[in-house]
């Protein structure tokens, strides 16, 4: 059975595989470009099956651009590759949709980065 570093470290690595970018098993990334990104703290419950089995409902977040556009283009991109890539690891259930995320500029300004939000869930059974 994994752990859930080990399943963040899972999806960090398939997802980094479609992408060709960075990503983290956990927290963000500074001046990340297209196809860098993070696993997010994801949610535990518990597993169908008897004794200690959990799922894990994991999120990842991949840069897509700066403009929605951006956004919309890479995941025509790499949308179904994300979904493709995640088939040979313990996850089902996965979505790609691009999200806008308000960031805080290094001029302290507010703004905006899209991104692509994947979802999954992670059986470690």
């Amino acid at each position: 059975m994994a752990t859930l570093t080990e399943a963040r470290e899972d999806l960090a690595a398939a997802l980094a595989a479609v992408t060709g970018g960075t990503i983290r098993a956990r927290g963000g990334l500074h001046s990340a470009g297209q196809g860098d990104g993070w696993v997010t703290a994801p949610r535990l419950s518990d597993g169908p099956r008897f004794g200690s089995s959990w799922l894990a409902e994991m999120s990842a977040v991949i840069v897509a651009g700066g403009t929605a556009d951006d956004a919309d283009a890479y995941l025509d991109e790499v949308g179904a590759a994300l979904i493709t890539g995640l088939t040979d690891s313990p996850v089902s259930g996965v979505q790609v949709e691009p999200v806008e995320l308000q960031v805080q500029l290094t001029d302290g300004q507010a703004g905006s980065l899209y991104v692509l939000l994947v979802t999954c869930t992670y059986d470690p059974c």
